[in-house]
């Protein structure tokens, strides 16, 4: 499996979704709509309050087009490096 993802060096998934939305401008809201959600849940998310569900982590998998993997989100060790 590709782990490339965003900033490699963050060392959780919430942080490579900050990084990665910054990239492109994006905000919380913006990004809700797009994997359908509320943008409280994408903050909440992002400052590790929550695990967020498979559901959401695959949705945010597929709109970064597989740079933060869901697999992250259940377990963040997943984005060391080997």
């Amino acid at each position: 499996m590709n782990k490339k993802t965003v900033g490699r060096n963050t060392s959780s998934p919430g942080k490579l979704l900050v990084a990665w939305r910054a990239e492109r401008q994006l905000t919380q809201v913006q990004l809700a709509e797009q994997i359908g959600c509320d943008a409280g849940y994408v903050s909440r998310a992002e400052t590790g309050s929550l695990t967020p569900s498979l559901r959401w982590a695959t949705e945010v998998q597929r709109a970064t087009k597989g740079r933060i993997p869901a697999a992250a989100w259940m377990d963040p060790s997943f984005l060391e490096v080997a």
